[in-house]
């Protein structure tokens, strides 16, 4: 099993490359990206596009990891929230304990 997994990973890993490859001889022209008063010097469009592509793979998990850290705060706030809550409850459990004891007599004959 682990064998195939290999052999499937390696077949992908060749066909990414073959792709690649093939994108960039096929788009060996030259452009230039304009943003604002920014602008890219004249390089061939594969590697603009590509860059762009590696680039957007370094973002796009530092915005998931900001969404984990926002979700793990949240979950200690009520986590927080929770132990409070059922500390306040044990209270009123006590408190209610306690009520009943008083109500009740001690000895009913007397």
């Amino acid at each position: 099993m682990q064998k195939i997994k290999r052999i499937v990973v390696l077949i992908f890993l060749i066909a990414i490359c073959v792709f690649v490859v093939s994108f960039t001889l096929d788009n060996r022209q030259l452009a230039q990206i304009h943003y604002m008063s920014f602008s890219t010097p004249e390089l061939p469009l594969a590697l603009l596009v590509i860059l762009f592509f590696v680039l957007g793979m370094l973002v796009a998990p530092l915005l998931g990891i900001w969404q984990v850290l926002k979700l793990k705060h949240r979950c200690r706030s009520q986590s927080k929230t929770i132990r409070q809550l059922e500390r306040k409850l044990e209270e009123l459990h006590a408190e209610q304990k306690q009520q009943q004891l008083e109500v009740i007599p001690a000895d009913p004959q007397a």
